[in-house]
């Protein structure tokens, strides 16, 4: 992510806290929703609900709105630390890594290592059994939509996640990694993610469809967090806030 899209973010997220503490009053007496039919107003509206709202609308109406705009845009960015709910919707592997007629039982771990080298094993998929496909016929997919799990993440803890064929054997297993993000964002973040051959690199074992797709969702703070730290960026709090002019 370059410097210019990052803040552009940081920008757009200051401007919704602005707006909701602006509409609301924010304790400092700005205008409040005096000012909300101003067109100029009118257009921070659209872009933080992504829809104009009309003249003379209700008040609470658009205060829900607003709130809702921003606490989506705090769980969804990625670079935010707290508890992820995730879901790994499609694991692809390309047949030319198996010999032709040799059954693959496609199966997936998550790891957590955190700052002081700490390994857990947060979710593996062999837990809920086989998932067979026949190299040279077969798609070589699986998919764990309805296996959800969740994962306390900090920008301090490496994530890793492992793709593997359960029944190969000691000269042919192909063991897989998911390709690392950069640096500072949730690794398991919605999208598509390459896998890596571990081990016995080479060109020949190199292919876009070697691939797994996640689903991910900011669901609540870290324990670390909910534990010591009091202050939140909950937008009701925020919209009760002062503003302070320097």
């Amino acid at each position: 992510m370059t410097a210019r899209k990052k803040n552009s973010t940081s920008l757009f997220r200051r401007l919704m806290y602005f707006v909701v503490m602006l509409l609301t009053g924010g304790g400092a007496g700005v205008g409040g929703w005096a000012l909300k039919d101003h067109p100029r107003i009118q257009t921070l509206i659209g872009m933080v609900t992504g829809k104009a709202e009309e003249p003379g609308a209700d008040g609470s109406d658009l205060k829900s709105k607003l709130t809702s705009a921003v606490a989506g845009v705090l769980q969804d960015d990625p670079r935010q630390p707290g508890l992820y709910k995730v879901k790994i919707t499609a694991i692809q592997l390309d047949p030319k890594l198996f010999k032709t007629g040799h059954t693959v039982d496609l199966q997936a771990r998550v790891l957590k290592i955190d700052g002081q080298g700490s390994e857990l094993v947060v979710w593996e998929s062999k837990t809920y059994g086989e998932n067979l496909a026949v190299a040279g016929k077969d798609d070589l997919t699986a998919a764990f939509v309805n296996r959800p799990f969740e994962i306390d993440w900090s920008p301090g803890d490496k994530v890793v996640v492992e793709v593997w064929d359960r029944k190969g054997i000691l000269f042919e297993r192909r063991d897989l990694k998911m390709a690392l993000p950069e640096p500072g964002v949730f690794p398991l973040a919605s999208g598509t993610h390459a896998l890596e051959v571990s081990g016995r690199s080479g060109s020949e074992l190199d292919s876009e469809l070697n691939r797994i797709v996640l689903q991910s969702q900011r669901v609540g703070d870290s324990q670390a967090r909910r534990g010591g730290d009091s202050r939140t960026d909950d937008p009701r709090q925020v919209a009760e806030r002062p503003i302070v002019i320097k």
